[in-house]
């Protein structure tokens, strides 16, 4: 009993944090993106912090795909997209 009260509560932790992640990807990032885009100025915004968001989706997306976790890996290949678009504003706007 404790054992599937485990992998419930594993889930629900999983779940939880996909969703808030999902968020954070499909509201914020693309937030960012079109500030970027209006202002035509990435003054105050981090090149480094972009850099690693890119990197840590390319190894969560490999991981994913390891795994064969098709919601880990798409999840993440939509943050690597979105973290490559704006490391492209980056370069465009620097």
């Amino acid at each position: 009993m404790k054992a599937l009260w485990r992998r419930i509560s594993e889930n629900r932790l999983g779940t939880a944090t996909l969703v808030v992640s999902l968020a954070y990807m499909l509201i914020g990032l693309p937030a960012q993106i079109h500030q970027i885009w209006v202002t035509q100025s990435v003054r105050d915004v981090s090149l480094l912090m972009f850099l690693l968001l890119a990197t840590q989706c390319i190894f969560w997306v490999m991981y994913g795909v390891q795994r064969k976790d098709w919601v880990m890996w798409v999840t993440n290949s939509i943050c690597l997209i979105f973290s490559l678009i704006l490391l492209t504003e980056y370069f465009i706007f620097m």
